[in-house]
């Protein structure tokens, strides 16, 4: 068996699990560190490029309908935005996922 503490931690900020929820305040967190390891800018924003699928093998603790429900979430309450329009092949309807806006400016949850 591996140790289980060679993994690396995920931060729960409180506050930040109070206002929009547990799942949400999890899912931030390993969505922040996705876009600045691997987005790309676009239209200066930070976008990330992820499958159902890719954001599964990244939380894999979580069903795909769970994943699904905290994107859903988050959509709905403004802080993330998604889009296809990036796709280089018009068949491809994986989404791509930034901050919004107001999660930028009004939540402050881009500090780069």
């Amino acid at each position: 068996m591996t140790n289980l503490f060679e993994d690396r931690p995920i931060v729960i900020l409180p506050k930040m699990a109070c206002a929009i929820g547990m799942n949400e305040s999890i899912f931030l967190m390993m969505f922040r560190e996705e876009v600045v390891f691997h987005g790309t800018v676009i239209d200066d924003s930070h976008w990330i490029k992820r499958s159902l699928l890719d954001w599964r093998d990244i939380m894999p603790w979580w069903s795909m309908a769970m994943i699904r429900r905290t994107i859903d979430s988050l959509e709905q309450q403004n802080i993330l935005q998604s889009s296809i329009e990036f796709n280089d092949d018009p068949a491809d309807r994986t989404k791509w996922y930034s901050f919004t806006n107001y999660a930028k400016t009004t939540l402050g949850v881009w500090s780069k």
